[in-house]
Order: structure tokens, then C-alpha cells, then sequence
């Protein structure tokens, strides 16, 4: 643990050293366990950074010694002992809070209706049964406040003794947010029905329907009706004042996290070895993304899947803004698979400061008349990436836009250059930083400065450039898993 904060150990490789990550107490702060309530995080530099040094090595000794320290020696994430187990009911007729001291089991679907509250205390796991289905459903009104800690994630995960892909069906959470169906009719603020039995949409942008945070949700994907595999994490109509950051999607049988219409805005996204498309979007989201990691060594689905389907020409136009995307394949030689990012069907979206790295096929797709349209017009731009060992970069199809030109042309600020990640295939404990002196570290694109995105992060990728040292800690580190 010394070696690793000193610089002389790679923190993340060694597959032992998960307890540093945990105990990363320097500046010291009891009891906080980094909570968004938490004013001064451990281990939280000024800077917004997270480091290990030579005070969290003594912490850890200390703890080793028996002498107490104000965090380290807190459950490592994943590992709190349960005492119970229980069943929770087909659906949450009052509000209702889960406790970490017990496993509750998703025995088919699980609903939370309009106007029940759940709360999720940090590192409770939820297991959801292969049959029947079990899932949970957050309906319209209805609200969830899943926010674990970095030291305590919470978990939703499979009641199988082997767990695999399509183990269980996945948590839906529907909001009172925009759509884009039905304005062709001159319906006003439409509403839809999806495969689990609820309904989305409305009129109120801002709508909340509680908040995800620190969540891991892993081998779900079983379908909810006979249309294929079910996203890990769906996201339909959910509005701005959903709180979404620091979420993992692992090993879903179909999308990691599909998104219908809405505005909701995810800071800090993990997707990794899901077989579907990993983030794909549709029906009008206007939402954000600041810090996107898409891992895979298998699978037919992109990265990345845009539209603005059903109708390309309805509106509000799906339009969301993404900037810190890191995608990585790590097998070499795979099959040629869909394009990493496929933006069609009428979608504007801005793509910047992005890392494309190994993909066996395209790297960037646009299709359809709609959103070609949209790239003249300046609503649609993929640009400030970094490529390196893609099959091909760029689409090079004979349809209505030029990828190759597109991203040649020195307004796209693209670099066609190792970005020099450090261990993005090490399946325990992938380190998706780019090494000290990477070209990612060029500056990119500037964010917005509204509230939501952090203006500061023009790197390129989702994580920042390692120190000398590499002793800070990636924004996934200690609570997420790795594949």
C-alpha cells in the first residue's frame, strides 16, 4: 500500500489493493463515507481529485495495528456481512426503506406505484430471481432514492448461484418527463405505455422521480415481453430532477441503459461487457452525460446507439449533450461488430472529448437524411476525439454525409493516436486512465458551464490523464466490479 502511494506500485492492476481504494481517508473526516451530503468527502483533494499518499498508507498501518482510524477498516464495497433475507411483495403499497443488514429478493416484478417512496440504504443488495422474472419498476410517481457510497454501493444482481447475462429482468424507472410521440397528431405532452406494465411521459421537464447513485446492476437483460432482451437500466420520461451518478450497468443480455424521450442528466456512467448497445437513446431525449465509460470484449450492439425514432421529423428532437466518452474494445480480432457510435433516425447530439480505442468495425456512423441534415446545420457533431487501432475510424458508406472528411477536418480537433490507457483490459480491475504525457490530456472541447457540467474537464475520455505518480483514483474505483 505504501509502494502504491508513493507511485512505485500501479494502483489498480493489483487486484489486492481494493482495500486501499476503500480506505482512502487522507484528509481524514469521521464519519463521512462521501455521501452527496457529505461537505468534505475523504480522501476529496481541492482540486476535485482523489489521491493516495503516504497518509492514507499510514491510516491503513494504523488500521492494520489495531490503532482506530476515522474511515480505513470500513466494509470494503460489495463485502458488508447480511443477517436476513427477504421477499419483498409484488407491489409497495406504502413507503418503504431496505436495510443493509438484509438481502431482499425480487421474486417476479416488483413495483413501486405513484406516490410510494423507496429508499435503499448505502450497500443493501437486491437480488432478482430467474423465474419468475423477478425486476423492479418504479411507475410514474412513484419514487426511488438508491443512493449508496462509495465504500457501500448498492447492488442489484441475480439470486442465482452462477449468475449470467439475462439472469433477471432489470430496474425501469419511469418519469413525468417530455416524449416526442404523438406530436405529429397534435397530442400534447403524450404519454407511452412500456413492456412492464407502467406509463411515462408528461409535461414536467424538471420531474423527479428520486435518484441513483452509487449502483451497481448486474446479468439482467431477460426480456419483459417477447420484443428481445431488456436493458439493465431503463430510463423513460425521467426528467432533470432525477439524481443519476456513479452507475454501473455489467453484463446485461441486452442494453446497458436505454433511454426513451425525458431529460434525464447521468454524471459518471460505467457499461461493461453488456451485449446490446451499451447507452442507446430515442422519442426526443434531451438529456446529458459528463463522463461515459463503455467497456467490451464481446457483443453485437454499439457504444454508442442514437435516434430520434419513431419519426425521424418529430418533435422535441432527441438532442442530448455528451462530453468525457471512453470506449474501449479489448479483444483484438473480433468479428467486425456495429459501429461504436451510431447516430440516425433524426438525432442531433453533441459527442466530444471521446476515446475510441480497439473497436472491431467503425468507429463513428451517421445515417439517415434527418440527421445529416443536423451535422449541416451544426447540431450534430461527434468531435476532440482520440482513435487508435479501430477497424475504421470513420464510416466510409456513400450516404448523405462524408464521415471521413468529417473527422479529417481540423474543426473536429480529432487525434488519430494511442491514447496510452493503462491496463484497459486487466478484467479484475481495468484502468482506463491514460498514462502521464498521454495525448488525451491535449485539451478538447470546453463543457457548458450550466450547473451540470464540469467546465474544467476538457480531457478527452472519461477519466483524467494519471499524475507522475498515478496515485489518484479514478472516479470508478472501490465500488464498482470489474469484468
Amino acid at each position: 500500500i505504501a509502494n502504491v502511494a508513493a507511485g512505485n506500485t500501479p494502483l489498480l492492476p493489483a487486484t489486492n489493493t481494493d482495500f486501499a481504494v476503500a480506505g482512502d481517508v487522507a484528509p481524514a473526516n469521521a464519519p463521512g463515507l462521501g455521501e452527496s451530503t457529505d461537505p468534505i468527502a475523504p480522501g476529496l483533494e481541492v482540486s476535485g481529485t482523489r489521491h493516495l499518499n503516504v497518509f492514507d498508507a499510514l491510516a491503513i498501518a494504523n488500521f492494520a495495528a489495531g490503532v482506530a482510524e476515522p474511515v480505513a477498516g470500513l466494509p470494503i464495497p460489495g463485502r458488508a456481512p447480511t443477517v436476513a433475507r427477504v421477499v419483498l411483495p409484488g407491489v409497495l403499497l406504502a413507503d418503504r426503506t431496505l436495510a443493509r443488514d438484509t438481502v431482499y429478493e425480487l421474486n417476479g416484478l416488483v413495483v413501486v406505484p405513484g406516490g410510494v417512496t423507496l429508499t435503499i440504504q448505502p450497500g443493501t443488495r437486491l437480488e432478482g430471481t430467474p423465474s419468475p422474472r423477478g425486476g423492479l419498476s418504479v411507475r410514474r410517481g412513484g419514487t426511488i432514492f438508491a443512493l449508496g457510497t462509495r465504500l457501500e454501493p448498492i447492488v442489484f444482481t441475480c439470486a442465482a448461484g452462477s449468475p449470467a447475462p439475462g439472469c433477471w429482468g432489470g430496474v425501469v424507472v419511469n418519469g413525468a418527463s417530455l416524449l416526442n410521440h404523438g406530436n405529429a397528431t397534435g397530442e400534447i405532452c403524450p404519454t407511452l405505455a412500456e413492456p412492464t406494465g407502467g406509463y411515462y411521459g408528461g409535461c414536467q421537464v424538471a420531474h423527479s422521480s428520486g435518484g441513483l447513485q452509487y449502483v451497481r446492476i448486474e446479468f439482467a437483460g431477460a426480456p419483459w415481453t417477447g420484443n428481445g432482451p431488456a436493458p439493465g437500466l431503463a430510463l423513460n420520461g425521467v426528467g432533470s430532477g432525477t439524481a443519476l451518478n456513479d452507475v454501473q450497468v455489467l453484463r446485461s443480455s441486452g442494453p446497458g441503459v436505454s433511454v426513451s424521450g425525458g431529460r434525464a442528466q447521468v454524471r459518471d456512467l460505467l457499461l461493461t461487457e453488456n451485449a446490446g448497445d451499451a447507452l442507446s437513446w430515442s422519442d426526443g431525449w434531451q438529456g446529458k452525460v459528463q463522463d461515459l465509460i463503455v467497456v467490451r470484449s464481446s457483443g453485437i450492439g454499439s457504444a454508442i446507439r442514437g435516434a430520434n425514432a419513431p419519426n425521424p421529423a418529430t418533435v422535441p428532437t432527441s438532442f442530448p449533450q455528451l462530453y468525457g466518452v471512453t470506449i474501449v474494445h479489448t479483444v483484438a480480432g473480433t468479428p467486425a461488430s456495429a459501429p461504436a457510435v451510431l447516430l440516425q433516425d433524426g438525432t442531433a447530439a453533441f459527442v466530444r472529448n471521446l476515446i475510441v480505442s480497439g473497436w472491431p468495425g467503425t468507429g463513428v456512423d451517421i445515417n439517415g437524411a434527418e440527421s445529416c441534415g443536423l451535422v449541416a446545420g451544426g447540431a450534430l457533431a461527434v468531435e476532440f476525439g482520440v482513435y487508435f487501432g479501430n477497424t475504421a475510424d470513420f464510416s466510409a458508406d456513400a450516404d448523405c454525409v462524408d464521415e471521413v472528411a468529417l473527422g479529417a477536418a481540423a474543426p473536429a480537433g480529432n487525434l488519430f493516436v494511442d491514447p496510452l490507457l493503462l491496463a484497459p483490459a486487466v478484467t479484475q480491475s481495468p484502468d482506463l486512465r491514460p498514462d502521464n504525457g498521454s495525448p488525451a490530456g491535449t485539451p478538447g472541447a470546453t463543457p457548458p458551464s450550466d450547473g451540470f457540467f464540469n467546465p474544467g474537464s476538457t480531457h478527452r475520455g472519461a477519466v483524467a490523464v494519471a499524475t507522475p505518480t498515478r496515485a489518484t483514483i479514478p472516479w470508478y474505483a472501490g465500488w464498482s466490479k470489474g469484468f
